[in-house]
């Protein structure tokens, strides 16, 4: 390492950090409150439960890690779905089979699915 890289280094050690983090550190880190968070099935409020799924990838956010992107994000939260919200198909066939590859389209998929198997059903 050189002078300057040193001098950079000490000036700037976060994103040095930030390079060494990869996907597996993120998934390790979100797996325990994801362990905890029960897989939906419409036993609360989807909003509500939209924003704790929210709430756990924003965890890592400030890892930086590039390969935690939209679509790995909206994995995350298809992957908490269960009974009747599983499976999450590829595409929202209820927004024009719109590709359910970012969070928002996670949730837009969540209501209309709730206002299918939930309140139709009352």
């Amino acid at each position: 390492m050189n002078s300057k890289s040193v001098v950079e280094y000490l000036n700037n050690p976060l994103p040095n950090l930030i390079n060494m983090v990869a996907i597996q550190d993120v998934i390790h880190t979100i797996s325990p409150q994801l362990a905890i968070l029960p897989d939906y099935d419409g036993q609360e409020p989807l909003y509500t439960y939209y924003a704790k799924l929210r709430a756990i990838n924003e965890i890592v956010r400030p890892l930086g890690v590039t390969a935690f992107n939209t679509a790995e994000r909206a994995n995350v939260m298809k992957s908490k779905m269960t009974s009747r919200f599983f499976p999450v198909l590829t595409q929202n066939l209820y927004n024009a089979n719109a590709n359910i590859v970012i969070e928002a389209e996670v949730y837009n998929w969540m209501q209309d699915k709730y206002q299918e198997t939930i309140i139709e059903n009352q």
